[in-house]
């Protein structure tokens, strides 16, 4: 029987290399048995047992080999999403978001990377001497649970980053909002100091403000769709309001 090179220990591309050189033993394998059982099949059989006895060690080694294999490749997947996640937190830190609670779930995901390695290397000595996909031990278990656990947190980081994202908008769009309204409220007190009846303007820049004050109630109650809605209505009395000083401009 030929033999397969086994690679080094976390050699994950070498170990992906087992599996074809698995298949064509196998196929040498049955070709050779056909020629040989036939018109002998108890001698064989005995044979068989014999040889697969015999080489039993051999066979759990490539069945370890492909484990180890499957565990770099996890391992590769866990760093690669963690510095994806780092990548695009520090991008926000940079255009000023707060990622504070970003940053807090990503790490907890940074400290399931021992558990994870942990939990691989106990399932592979576990089932030492069974087949992939086939063993049963609590510790294949047990990596399955903390691989959900990082799964969850993932997905827990994804709404975090949504809900962060919509509050760095709104609040913006909020003091956006108080600035207009404060350059407002001094066009406005000029003008009265120069004698103009701006009193029906005051009137609609208060409600304009009252809006604003209203969406961020809202807004800081996590009511996005209400403040956004009192973000809208603001925007639109501002334009009435502009287009009403325009016209009266033009009018005098």
């Amino acid at each position: 029987m030929n033999s397969i090179q086994l690679p080094r220990i976390n050699d994950y591309q070498g170990g992906r290399s087992i599996i074809p050189q698995m298949k064509d033993i196998v196929t040498g394998f049955r070709t050779e048995t056909k020629s040989i059982v036939a018109g002998n099949e108890s001698a064989a059989k005995t044979a068989l047992n014999s040889a697969l006895e015999a080489n039993s060690d051999y066979f759990d080694s490539l069945v370890t080999q492909a484990r180890e294999a499957r565990k770099d490749r996890n391992l590769e997947f866990f760093d690669l999403s963690v510095a994806r996640a780092q990548g695009r937190i520090d991008k926000a830190k940079g255009n000023g978001i707060d990622i504070s609670a970003l940053q807090a779930k990503l790490d907890e995901i940074k400290e399931l990377r021992t558990e994870l390695v942990d939990a691989m290397n106990d399932g592979i000595t576990a089932c030492t001497g069974e087949g992939i996909g086939k063993c049963t031990k609590p510790e294949v278990e047990a990596f399955k649970t903390t691989r959900e656990e990082i799964k969850n947190k993932y997905k827990e980081l994804v709404e975090l980053a949504k809900t962060t994202g919509q509050n760095q908008r709104y609040a913006s769009a909020i003091t956006r909002a108080r600035d207009i309204i404060t350059k407002g409220e001094k066009v406005l007190s000029d003008a009265q100091n120069r004698g103009i009846d701006v009193s029906s303007e005051k009137a609609g820049l208060d409600e304009i403000k009252g809006l604003v004050d209203s969406a961020e109630s809202k807004y800081k109650a996590g009511n996005f769709e209400g403040a956004g809605q009192d973000l809208r209505n603001a925007q639109e009395k501002f334009k009435d309001l502009r287009s009403k000083v325009v016209s009266r401009r033009n009018t005098k």
